[in-house]
Order: C-alpha cells, then sequence, then structure tokens
C-alpha cells in the first residue's frame, strides 16, 4: 500500500505515453517475476528471524539486564511477556516487543 499511489501515477504516465524520471525503479522491480524458490528463501528468512527473535527475547530477563542508555533500547523478558525497553528524553519507557501483525518480537 506504501507504494500504491506511485504506482498508479507509473501506470497512468505509461498509458498516457509521459516519462516519469522515478519510474524507472518501479519498472526494474516488476519485471522479474520471483520464482518459487524466490517465495520459499524470502519465507524461510523470515521464519528464521521469528524464531530467533522469541529465542533472544526467552534468554534475557528483564532482571538480568542493564537498564539501556538514552536512545537506546532493549527487548527482554517480564514473566511471560516481552516488552521493550528504551530510554526516551531520561524516562524509561516500557512497550509490548510483539509485533500485531505476524506475531514476531520486534528488535
Amino acid at each position: 500500500m506504501t507504494n500504491g499511489v506511485a504506482a498508479a501515477l507509473t501506470v497512468t504516465a505509461d498509458i498516457l505515453g509521459g516519462q516519469l524520471e522515478w519510474a524507472h525503479t518501479l519498472h526494474e522491480h516488476t519485471s522479474r517475476l520471483p520464482t518459487l524458490r524466490d517465495g520459499i528463501d524470502n519465507n524461510a528468512v523470515v521464519a528464521a528471524q521469528l524464531v530467533s527473535g522469541w529465542a533472544e527475547a526467552e534468554l534475557k530477563s528483564v532482571k538480568e539486564v542493564e537498564s539501556p542508555g538514552e536512545g537506546e533500547g532493549i527487548v527482554v523478558r517480564d514473566g511471560i511477556s516481552r516488552v521493550g525497553v528504551a530510554r526516551v528524553d531520561g524516562e524509561l519507557c516500557r512497550v509490548s516487543a510483539i509485533c500485531p501483525h505476524l506475531g514476531g518480537v520486534v528488535k
């Protein structure tokens, strides 16, 4: 969806015979159709990142880690919850570290 407007402008320019300077970037990405192997490889990478994120968060308990410095953040386990902890403007902030999209642990 983030490229929807750019794609619409590119398609419109193609139909009307116009040229958009930046449109070649979109054309490069659509000229090569992904293979089944590409899809499997990409999904394997995502699955590995999902598992490693959960494993890393499982190994770090909130009681075992030092408080992050200004502008830094960490993901830790607080009981059964995965929590993102960051220091912003001197204040320690805590948020859920679970992405609502696919349930991965954010970095």
